[in-house]
């Protein structure tokens, strides 16, 4: 008997049928991980129209293989033998993705009370010995074909177009109270070269993480180009985060190793080329007020911390 397309066995279960390996491969997560999610996405999902025949664990796999792989739609749709039309596909993961969002708030959160505070400076100051610090800056590209009227904004100095999802913080930045930068020319050996050394070391954080992100997401690959309105790709994007996010704190086991190297891998962080200026604003003009508040703040952390008295 031949099934019929979006018509599905309610016998049939990915998470009973599929060896924990395998499903992991799969959907870049344990099987513990989608149950839970999906107990939260459920409530977003309520049936109607199309997809009312569609059970919520094969809507939520097929946006978790999607993220997971960035294959086409209709690949998705026949994978695992799901039936999918590219349509039903594409209403899925608009609606799935509605139902990830709402866990936003949740999931990423930037840390407000004093005490959270604390406790992530100290696990900085730990890791590097670089004092005050309660998150890490960075940049990366993530690769999407651009509007075909706004090209030009998408192109990035790279030379290809992409969503740029962040901002860096390094000597092309200017300096300020609240954004430390490290010094543009140091002499090795100096309290200053010690400064850069620990800046760089606190700062690789959120590269590992941008390794991790696209070691697991692969839609966000380079080679994985995505073909969306950047409002829908960012929609993607944030979908990613807020997975990776949950499953930290939901401690799923299911870890997949960073690409061996990050910039390796594709080439994109946006800070990759040494004080690059991409704007076309001169960074070396003083800021005033900011620029000197910064300036003292960062010679006060080599004094009291890169010297040996």
């Amino acid at each position: 008997m031949i099934q019929p397309i979006n018509s599905f066995s309610r016998q049939y279960n990915p998470l009973n049928d599929l060896p924990d390996d395998k499903f992991h491969n799969h959907d870049r997560v344990s099987k513990n991980f989608v149950r839970w999610l999906c107990g939260r996405v459920e409530p977003h999902l309520a049936h109607d129209g199309l997809t009312s025949t569609i059970p919520t664990i094969h809507q939520l796999l097929c946006r978790l293989r999607f993220l997971a792989v960035g294959s086409y739609q209709e690949s998705v749709g026949q994978f695992m033998d799901f039936g999918l039309t590219q349509l039903t596909v594409s209403r899925i993961l608009s609606r799935v993705s509605t139902a990830i969002e709402s866990l936003e708030h949740e999931f990423i959160i930037f840390p407000r009370e004093e005490e959270q505070r604390e406790l992530i400076s100290n696990e900085f100051e730990i890791m590097a010995h670089f004092p005050g610090v309660i998150g890490s800056i960075d940049g990366t590209h993530i690769t999407n074909m651009p509007p075909s009227n706004e090209k030009w904004a998408f192109l990035n100095y790279k030379r290809f177009y992409s969503l740029n999802v962040q901002v860096t913080s390094d000597s092309g930045y200017s300096l300020t109270p609240y954004i430390v930068s490290p010094y543009e020319q140091v002499v090795i050996g100096t309290p200053q070269a010690e400064f850069n050394i620990r800046h760089k070391h606190t700062r690789c954080l959120i590269e590992r993480v941008f390794g991790k992100l696209k070691g697991r997401w692969r839609c966000l690959k380079k080679e994985r180009t995505m073909h969306y309105q950047p409002r829908v790709a960012s929609r993607f994007l944030k979908c990613c985060v807020i997975l990776h996010d949950a499953s930290i704190i939901q401690r799923d086991p299911a870890y997949v190793a960073p690409l061996p190297n990050h910039r390796n891998d594709i080439n994109d962080d946006i800070n990759n080329d040494d004080n690059v200026n991409t704007t076309g604003f001169d960074y070396n003009v003083e800021l005033d007020d900011e620029l000197d508040e910064g300036t003292e703040l960062r010679e006060m952390i080599v004094q009291t911390y890169c010297t040996d008295n």
